[in-house]
């Protein structure tokens, strides 16, 4: 819309010299408006795709649509083939293919029974809606794993003020500089245009049910199920319209619903683990081989990133997981409990565990009492309790005691730290870890227990490898001992960590410690997520995906 709207303002700036200079112009001001914008993937199709029926005009040839739509789509590709990855693309083009191959039918669709009582650009606005929705709803849903409800409403009650902001905004920019009073004063029009606008939207996507959650592998399925339909249908052509639209649909909603299944039986025999890339902190989602989930750890937030609502809760949405049996926090900091309340805002948790301290920080407070107001049950972690996770064992190895806690000395206070017996201690002391069995595969999760945890636990215990470990404390010198490794001996080493993090994690001498321990070194700031599926016979098989 704002490519047409600047492109109908060149035009009709140039359209007295003659119709074909007015046309060239039209595209001339669209490619201009397009480089001042940092030429987007949707504009940028849009000003192409002008462009070829602005040539046409001067040449006197027709245009065919569908000729316009896939050159603008090789022409982008060209210039740049990485922007076949890009959502921005991707959703552009197929927004318009929706346009150009469902509008017709669906308008006329419309036009039957009660809904032609309706005005006709009514009936248009929502052909388009309906078109460019059901167009882009695989993409929408594979990108960002939910999809809108409301969006063919809301857009047909936004579009008019859309409609009328964009001019008015471009007559903002045009007068500032020649008349700065009659810009400000058309500034002022355009606020309230666009203040209305930011309340239908804001009221629309406030709404309980105004999106849902859409695996991405129900996307998968049922878009195969769609195409298997499609191409059984075609292969009887006496088949009438309307039941090769129920077979699709059937094929549609089949394959989505069945891919769960098939999801969940393909991890059978085996327990998964996967390590999110939420930047400097932790999150551990694992999976149990009959599809039960449980997490360690939510990762980071501040004010401008929530890792919980913008990572963990959306990978398990896609991994079809609505509940989860227990959320185990190893210790009150927030990089690895900042995203534990969107988690329990959006999935139902069984039980929460975590070394069960008295913390005054405000973040943990808060986080008792949104686990208070889902119901969720609040159970302290304790070094030798274990419980059985669909045939995996769990084990809690550390702490022995929570600092505070009867026969532990003084009391807990405030802060990241308590006093006990007049000495300062680290909530890393005191920091969940876990052992996960399943079979002969074996895995340690240290949280962020320091060195003197990890000897504590190993010490006297015979040398038994494992197949995974998560270092401790992001690669942090104070974690990873030799002692430690010289007991565990790891296969592969996973370390959880951000990007150029300011506290130049991991430590050189922890990454060389691990490789003299013959640990395959994985780090989330470099591989992104970390996917391990462990079977009983101890075997295991690693993936990874960049965010």
């Amino acid at each position: 819309m704002n490519v047409a709207s600047t492109a109908g303002a060149s035009w009709r700036v140039a359209s007295t010299p003659g119709p074909r200079r007015a046309t060239l112009a039209a595209a001339l001001g669209a490619w201009a408006y397009v480089a001042f914008i940092g030429a987007p993937d949707a504009a940028s199709r849009a000003a192409l795709i002008l462009s070829l029926f602005a040539v046409g005009r001067v040449l006197g040839r027709p245009v065919l649509p569908a000729g316009a739509l896939a050159t603008a789509f090789l022409l982008l590709l060209l210039v740049d083939p990485a922007a076949l990855g890009r959502a921005g693309l991707q959703l552009s083009f197929a927004g318009a293919a929706g346009l150009l191959y469902g509008m017709k039918p669906i308008s006329t669709l419309l036009a039957r029974g009660w809904t032609g009582r309706m005005p006709s650009g009514v009936r248009s606005g929502i052909a388009a809606g309906v078109s460019a929705t059901l167009a882009t709803l695989p993409l929408v849903a594979w990108h960002f794993d939910r999809v809108s409800v409301v969006g063919i409403p809301a857009t047909l009650m936004a579009a008019p003020l859309v409609a009328l902001a964009i001019p008015g905004l471009l007559a903002v920019l045009l007068s500032a500089s020649v008349w700065p009073g009659l810009a400000g004063f058309l500034a002022g029009g355009v606020d309230i245009v666009l203040r209305a606008l930011e309340f239908v939207v804001t009221a629309w996507a406030g709404l309980p049910f105004a999106s849902v959650w859409l695996p991405r592998m129900w996307v998968v399925g049922g878009v195969l199920g769609a195409l298997v339909a499609l191409w059984s249908v075609r292969r009887h052509p006496g088949v009438g319209r309307g039941t090769r639209l129920a077979v699709v649909v059937m094929g549609l909603l089949g394959g989505g619903i069945a891919s769960p299944v098939v999801d969940s039986w393909a991890g059978r025999g085996s327990v998964e683990l996967f390590f999110l890339d939420v930047g400097q902190g932790d999150a551990i989602a694992i999976r149990s081989p009959k599809g039960r989930w449980m997490l360690v750890d939510a990762g980071p937030r501040s004010p401008s990133f929530d890792a919980g609502r913008r990572i963990v809760v959306p990978f398990l949405r896609r991994h079809g997981a609505r509940r989860l049996e227990a959320l185990i926090l190893t210790h009150p900091d927030l990089d690895h409990i900042g995203g534990a309340a969107a988690v329990l805002q959006n999935l139902d948790v069984g039980v929460v565990l975590d070394p069960a301290a008295a913390v005054a920080k405000a973040e943990y407070q808060a986080l008792l009492s949104a686990a208070a107001s889902v119901g969720a049950l609040w159970l302290g972690a304790r070094a030798g309790t274990s419980f059985d996770f669909d045939g995996v064992s769990v084990t809690i190895l550390a702490p022995a005691a929570a600092p505070g806690a009867a026969g532990d000395g003084a009391g807990w206070t405030a802060g990241e730290a308590g006093i006990t017996s007049g000495v300062q201690i680290d909530a890393n002391d005191w920091s969940v870890v876990l052992e996960i069995r399943y079979g002969a595969f074996r895995a340690i999760l240290t949280g962020d227990a320091p060195a003197s945890v990890e000897r504590s636990i190993v010490s006297g215990a015979a040398s038994e490898p494992v197949q995974l470990l998560k270092v401790g404390h992001h690669g942090s010198a104070t974690s990873t001992s030799a002692d430690a490794l010289e007991v565990w001996r790891p296969a592969v080493a996973v370390i959880s960590v951000g990007a150029r993090n300011r506290y130049r994690h991991p430590a050189r001498e922890v990454t060389d410690r691990l490789e003299r321990a013959g640990a395959w070194i994985l780090r989330t700031d470099q591989h992104g997520t970390i996917s391990l599926r462990g079977r009983k016979d101890g075997s295991y098989r690693i993936t990874t995906e960049r965010r």
